[in-house]
């Protein structure tokens, strides 16, 4: 399976372990990274990584836009250069500065927060 409209079943597959177990999460508004790069998209990236073997991320490299009859450019490598910020806030429910409520967090400062950043909580959520 190589192809746009190629299908094969999955009769075992639960997607909920394909995503890390989490209900630490980042969004932040941006564009879409498709030829357009309209606005309006909310990103929202997890606060674990997902992991994958070296094989799974080669077949995923192996994927290919287009029909087989008219095959085009490869689905990867499709990384888009880093953007500018523009002022756009990175809203979280993760405390970065250790003023979490929970009990439980280690209260130290994150080392890895970009210093051009604006990160304000998700209050709405729970942690």
């Amino acid at each position: 399976m190589t192809y746009r409209g190629q299908n094969y079943p999955l009769p075992n597959l639960d997607v909920a372990e394909l995503v890390p177990s989490t209900d630490g999460f980042l969004t932040y508004e941006g564009s879409s990274t498709a030829p357009g790069c309209e606005e309006g998209v909310t990103w929202v990236l997890m606060n674990r990584p997902i992991y994958m073997s070296a094989l799974e991320l080669t077949a995923l490299r192996g994927l290919k836009q287009g029909e087989r009859t008219q095959p085009k450019s490869p689905v990867a490598p499709n990384a888009r250069p880093v953007q500018r910020m523009n002022g756009r806030v990175v809203r979280t429910n993760v405390a970065v500065d250790g003023s979490g409520s929970s009990s439980s967090r280690k209260k130290k400062k994150c080392p890895n927060v970009a210093k051009d950043m604006k990160y304000k909580p998700n209050l709405g959520w729970s942690n």
